[in-house]
């Protein structure tokens, strides 16, 4: 694993999840700009894409990544090679957000790919993404 920058450096973060949780959608909105191509189709974003972010909380730079699949349904070597290059942005972050899709809610798939930004050893922010299209009731608001 790759070492903590100094006190000037830039503090990595690598957004994750599955494929079309939002991910580079949240990216652009950070950065404050269409950095990253979106699609209601998953698997738009097939590499891992450094974007450098400054604002009055710090210098930072985020990692967009393609979404992460169950193994089993992971087909052909693009695929493959999308799935590497994600592991290895978690690998080169500070801490990673795990994007999780409100709509569906915590599923088998996100706890592998939680586990393996724990197993790298890097902090981790959850965050869930299309809050606004999920039913609200007593049991999802106060």
């Amino acid at each position: 694993a790759q070492e903590e920058g100094g006190p000037g450096e830039p503090v990595r973060v690598a957004v994750i999840g599955k494929p079309n949780v939002g991910k580079s959608s949240l990216v652009n909105r950070i950065a404050g700009e269409e950095r990253m191509m979106v699609s209601d189709r998953a698997g738009t974003t097939r590499d891992a894409v450094d974007i450098a972010v400054e604002n009055k909380y710090g210098r930072f730079v985020l990692i967009d990544t393609a979404g992460l699949r169950r193994k089993s349904r992971v087909e052909g070597a693009v695929e493959r090679y999308s799935m590497l290059r994600a592991q290895m942005a978690v690998e080169r972050s500070d801490v990673c957000v795990i994007l999780l899709d409100g709509t569906v809610g915590f599923t088998e798939q996100d706890s592998k790919i939680a586990g393996m930004a724990h197993e790298a050893g890097k902090g981790c922010v959850i965050a869930v993404n299309k809050w606004d299209a999920v039913e609200k009731s007593d049991a999802t608001m106060p």
